[in-house]
């Protein structure tokens, strides 16, 4: 049987309380610091039989053993967020594991949807670290899971929107569209305050707490950002293979710009043979003066690389003697790689046997930046975590770090703002 820590029993008492009365609680505890075990204490002693646990499908295995470690003698159904739909109901008690990944808006997500549907008159308890990533609009269709929800007086997000949000109009592929992302928060907090339970890293007493970020420059070839220059100005370029580069709208640009950046692009070519003429994606790798940094680290330091796009995966694999893609494997090695895309490998796991993680090209959501970087996060760690951002010349990376770091989703509309 697991042993909760102080603070643990703490929130557990308070987290009875809230659901007691509230019958809905936001759990906002920090990474590391023990939401899961919590999160099922507190189904415990509110004395539920039946259980459902919704979370991410790399989160799996770990969510398993804490449900070992705990031994409850409750039933619980273990599934992806994804799988709500195989849910055998009724339930007691549902919790969803980085709650987050509901939050879209104006419309609700087909799994918030899924969700609602089968919780009933359950007690909902909603667990992330980041619960708002990007804007306060996200919490919306979390709490709407729940008929308890504090805004079940306005039944539809775009009547809440009226009353909480400073709605504008934007420009998307030539369309006027409304934006709901300005929500008020202090108009919507005192909503969440009666339900929500916060907790830091500082708090629960981690020793290193704080994350050094490193800033490391790489000298990526002059082939390299003059093709980065090219696209800009042109919006294409083609090899003297026939494949080609192709930015017709300002997302594609974006893309294109960042993969060649960091030395890899997709391609198009056109394909002709028996079957007829048909349009191949092609991989290319342009420059490894990033991987060979990379190379230089993993020599120095145990690390876990995140990247962007497939081609450095494999531009990557290339480069190092010994990766892994297992987070287990990692844990227990001494000289082992760990890589991982930013969306597959951003929650759910721990790499805290890691001396630095190192973003190889930035992801453009905030919502990445926040979780990849405690993934190296645990409240024993003796030494200083390290995060090492690596930087080409030709400056997109810093642009992007800037806007994402200030809590944004970097877009077409950065990009477009920042050069031209």
């Amino acid at each position: 049987m697991v042993t909760l820590r102080d603070y643990q029993e703490a929130n557990v008492k308070r987290g009875v309380e809230i659901l007691s009365s509230r019958r809905l609680l936001l759990l906002t505890m920090q990474t590391r610091t023990g939401k899961t075990i919590t999160s099922l204490t507190i189904a415990k002693e509110r004395g539920a039989r039946r259980v459902l646990f919704l979370t991410k499908k790399k989160a799996l295995p770990g969510i398993k053993k804490d449900i070992q470690a705990c031994g409850y003698d409750y039933e619980i159904q273990l599934l992806t967020v994804d799988s709500s739909h195989k849910a055998v109901g009724p339930f007691d008690c549902v919790i969803v594991d980085e709650s987050h990944c509901i939050g879209a808006f104006p419309d609700a997500g087909p799994r918030a949807q899924s969700i609602r549907a089968l919780v009933g008159r359950a007690d909902v308890i909603l667990l992330s670290a980041t619960p708002t990533p990007e804007s306060y609009s996200q919490i919306y269709h979390q709490l709407w899971v729940s008929p308890f929800s504090p805004f079940a007086e306005w039944p539809s997000f775009k009547k809440w929107a009226k009353d909480f949000v400073n709605v504008q109009q934007k420009m998307i592929s030539g369309y006027r569209v409304n934006d709901y992302s300005d929500a008020r928060i202090k108009d919507i907090e005192p909503y969440l305050d009666p339900i929500r339970i916060s907790f830091t890293q500082v708090e629960a007493g981690f020793k290193q707490a704080e994350i050094e970020e490193i800033f490391m420059p790489v000298e990526m070839s002059a082939s390299t950002v003059a093709l980065v220059k090219r696209l800009i100005k042109a919006r294409c370029y083609r090899f003297s293979d026939g494949c080609e580069v192709i930015c017709d709208t300002p997302a594609k640009l974006v893309s294109k710009v960042a993969q060649v950046a960091s030395g890899t692009v997709i391609t198009e070519k056109l394909v002709e043979d028996d079957d007829g003429r048909r349009v191949e994606r092609v991989a290319k790798v342009l420059d490894t003066a990033k991987a060979a940094a990379v190379l230089k680290l993993s020599r120095e330091k145990k690390i876990a690389v995140y990247y962007k796009y497939d081609a450095e995966k494999t531009m990557l694999k290339s480069v190092l003697p010994k990766v892994t893609e297992n987070q287990a494997v990692f844990q227990e090695s001494s000289d082992k790689v760990f890589l991982s895309q930013y969306q597959s490998g951003r929650e759910g796991i721990r790499l805290d046997t890691a001396d630095a993680i190192v973003f190889f090209n930035p992801d453009h959501a905030f919502l990445s930046y926040e979780q990849t970087r405690n993934r190296i996060q645990d409240i024993d760690r003796e030494t200083k975590p390290v995060l090492i951002w690596l930087f080409s010349q030709t400056g997109i990376e810093r642009k992007i770090h800037k806007v994402i770091t200030g809590k944004k989703k970097y877009t077409s509309s950065h990009f477009m703002r920042d050069w031209f």
